[in-house]
């Protein structure tokens, strides 16, 4: 798979990353029930943008999200960068 400079890539879901989502959603009322999938970013950490199945009272219906996460675990900082509802199709 060629890495994109200074894109996103996909990639496949890790302990790392799974931690760093969870981590990330620990104060949200979004309950992930499965990850579809994972791109990451190196920055001065990693950004990761996750496309997940779940469900969360402040989204109504909406049972599919993308979430992105900044995490920099040598500084102990994860940080839910964007949570966006993703409309069911009709």
């Amino acid at each position: 798979m060629p890495v994109i400079l200074g894109g996103f890539t996909p990639t496949t879901v890790t302990p790392e990353s799974r931690a760093a989502l969870d981590r990330a959603l620990i104060d949200s009322d979004l309950h992930v029930n499965n990850i579809l999938t994972v791109r990451s970013q190196v920055v001065a950490g990693t950004n990761y943008e996750f496309e997940v199945d779940g469900s969360s009272a402040s989204h109504n219906d909406a049972t599919r999200f993308v979430v992105k996460v900044f995490d920099q675990p040598w500084t102990n900082r994860t940080v839910l960068t964007s949570l966006i509802a993703v409309p069911r199709t009709q």
